[in-house]
């Protein structure tokens, strides 16, 4: 899975349990930096993460739970009084640059 928020999961995995005795249910975290690798070399069934997810080779499933957006900033920063900021606004602001993702 893809989430810092496990716990908020456990409900299914008790259902799972419940429903599947015997099958064994292992839960591990995948890295940020190449998700779906292990999905692709057959190492995990399933992998909880974040949408978009526009692999070809990849079906994307239905929506487990929606987590709310939170940006943060300094308390200096322009952004920091706002209650509301879009997605279009951010754009135009610097980011951490992230080497390895989706082109999406």
């Amino acid at each position: 899975m893809l989430s810092i928020n496990a716990h908020d999961l456990r409900p299914y995995w008790d259902v799972f349990r419940a429903r599947h005795p015997w099958w064994k249910l292992q839960v591990q975290q995948a890295s940020f930096v190449d998700p779906f690798s292990v999905l692709r070399r057959g190492e995990v069934d399933v992998l909880v993460c974040w949408l978009p997810v526009e692999e070809p080779d990849l079906t994307v499933g239905p929506i487990v739970f929606a987590e709310p957006r939170v940006l943060a900033v300094a308390a200096d920063h322009r952004l920091a009084r706002r209650t509301l900021v879009s997605l279009e606004v951010l754009g135009d602001f610097q980011h951490s640059p992230v080497e390895s993702r989706p082109d999406y």
